[in-house]
C-alpha cells in the first residue's frame, strides 16, 4: 500500500519486461495490461494486470532495463512545463533475480 501514496490520481504506468509476448519475440518494455494505454487503477489495478501478463507472456533473457527507463523518462519528460512544478516521478523495478 506504500505505493498508493505516490499517485494524486491512483493510475500508475505499468510496464513488463524481459519476456516472450504472443508473437514469439522478446519484448524488453511492453504495457504489463495488455492494453495501448499501459496506466492502471489503483494497486489492486496493478496486481490484476502484473497476475494476467504473469499468464500471458512467458519470462525470456537476458533482461534489459533500459527500455522501461526510456519509457519512464519519456512520460516525465511529457510533464514538464506542468503548472504543477513539484511534480516528481518514482521508478520501481521489481524482478526475479534471475539475469
Amino acid at each position: 500500500q506504500i505505493l498508493a501514496n505516490y499517485s494524486a490520481d491512483g493510475w500508475y504506468p505499468c510496464f513488463g519486461f524481459g519476456a516472450k509476448l504472443q508473437d514469439n519475440k522478446t519484448s524488453h518494455c511492453f504495457n504489463l495490461n495488455g492494453l495501448p494505454n499501459p496506466n492502471c487503477l489503483g494497486i489492486n489495478g496493478v496486481l490484476s494486470a502484473y497476475y494476467q501478463a504473469v499468464r500471458a507472456v512467458k519470462l525470456s533473457s537476458p533482461t534489459n532495463f533500459e527500455p522501461v527507463i526510456r519509457e519512464t523518462m519519456n512520460i516525465a519528460k511529457a510533464c514538464e512545463g506542468s503548472p504543477d512544478n513539484r511534480q516528481y516521478f518514482c521508478l520501481l523495478i521489481l524482478t526475479n533475480g534471475l539475469s
